[in-house]
């Protein structure tokens, strides 16, 4: 789905990616990581629209810098890890703002009906009349992501979908990506939580310094002691049920 070929990107002569060559297939889950600093999003920035690079980048076999705004975004979502979002709306018209794209496209009861579909989805029809401000973190996540999904994406793009979150939210966010993923929802993200990273990733990419450390599965990170080179950290490392974790 995506492709990109000696990817460059530079600020005022800063250079803040060199040399990045990866691609993302349909249905896969695709995870970018490194220290901060990296270029991680950036990265990101560069795949959704930031058209001031050196390089390559398709989507579906079509230069990104030749799509239009509206036609990429009806097929992907993005969540980017500070959302500055109004606090005083609904969960409901929040969610219903995510159908701009589509105003030409469906008619009321297509919407409504994924409306619907979404808020099952993410456990949300009993805060859908609430306010933005009387939610809680894990719950404010929830309708952010709903906002990606519902009108229902063939690629989700996610920026640190986990911070700030409790082990049981976390969770059970993971599990909806799980079963989003093997539906066939391609998803690249970008995480810190290792240990969903390893669990989950079909392909792994890690920047270090801006420029492209390692591309590749997970064993293979694991296993030769890259992941370790990557944060200059001695990890502690356990396989419990074939999953390997970090410590």
């Amino acid at each position: 789905m995506f492709n990109v070929k000696n990817l460059f990107y530079a600020i005022n002569d800063k250079k803040i990616l060199s040399n990045i060559n990866f691609n993302v297939e349909k249905g896969t889950w695709t995870s970018i990581i490194g220290p901060n600093g990296a270029g991680k999003t950036t990265l990101l920035n560069c795949l959704i629209g930031d058209k001031v690079y050196e390089g390559e980048i398709t989507y579906i076999d079509k230069n990104i810098k030749e799509i239009s705004e509206k036609q990429f975004f009806n097929n992907v979502a993005v969540l980017f890890q500070d959302n500055d979002i109004s606090k005083n709306i609904t969960v409901k018209s929040l969610i219903k703002m995510s159908f701009y794209s589509f105003d030409n496209l469906l008619d009321i009861n297509q919407k409504n009906k994924m409306y619907d579909d979404v808020l099952i989805l993410l456990a949300l029809s009993n805060f859908q009349h609430q306010k933005l401000s009387d939610l809680s973190g894990g719950e404010l996540q929830r309708v952010k992501l709903a906002c990606c999904l519902v009108k229902q994406p063939d690629v989700l793009i996610l920026d640190e979908i986990f911070n700030h979150l409790d082990p049981k939210v976390q969770d059970e966010i993971e599990q909806i990506l799980i079963s989003l993923n093997k539906n066939g929802l391609t998803i690249i993200s970008i995480s810190h939580n290792l240990n969903i990273v390893l669990r989950n990733s079909h392909q792994i990419l890690a920047l270090k310094n801006g420029e492209q450390f390692f591309y590749g599965s997970k064993n293979e990170i694991v296993n030769n002691g890259l992941i370790d080179q990557l944060f200059d950290k001695e990890f502690i490392k356990s396989t419990i049920n074939d999953n390997t974790y970090l410590i």
